[in-house]
């Protein structure tokens, strides 16, 4: 079994400027992908709604793999991106079997 202990430890400042820059470019990213998404499915951005990037790994009917990733999400659900084929769909799996 492994042993968990609880941990905090400070980042050398090397580590911790790459990490605050690189923190602002996912941050960057994502709401760019966000805005694509809701432009796409013509959903609105608010202070509501959630933006992350939650992939999920699939197999699509093909054989090859894939991912559905929940990138906006609001009270009515989740706008995905799913790649390939490189498509915005809403709810998340509207599509089908791809």
């Amino acid at each position: 079994m492994t042993d968990i202990t609880t941990k905090r430890v400070e980042l050398q400042p090397a580590d911790r400027e790459r990490m605050r820059y690189l923190s602002g470019e996912v941050r960057d990213r994502l709401a760019e992908m966000a805005q694509i998404t809701a432009r796409t499915l013509g959903m609105d951005l608010n202070p509501e709604t959630v933006v992350k990037f939650d992939p999920l790994a699939v197999h699509h009917d093909d054989g090859e793999a894939g991912m559905h990733v929940e990138i906006i999400c609001g009270p009515e659900g989740c706008g995905c991106y799913v790649e390939p084929p490189g498509i915005c769909e809403f709810p998340c799996g509207a599509a089908g079997p791809l």
